[in-house]
């Protein structure tokens, strides 16, 4: 298994914990009309925008995964 170290989440459960904070956080989204609707303070503007770029980063990484699984079913 990866190293996901130990924090915020134990790595034996990190990626079910964060499918729970993800949709935490996808409801919120779909609540809001804007972005502007977010009220997001200047920490959080940042952590925004560094999500977007973790999930752009995270779902590059998914579909090399799925890429190999299909290359291995060959």
């Amino acid at each position: 298994m990866a190293d996901f170290g130990n924090y915020p989440n134990m790595g034996y459960c990190v990626v079910e914990n964060t499918v729970n904070s993800m949709s935490q956080l996808a409801g919120g989204f779909a609540e809001a009309d804007s972005i502007e609707e977010l009220d997001l303070n200047e920490y959080e503007q940042r952590a925004y925008n560094e999500l977007y770029a973790l999930c752009d980063e995270i779902m590059q990484h998914m579909n090399r995964f799925d890429e190999q699984e299909e290359t291995e079913e060959e």
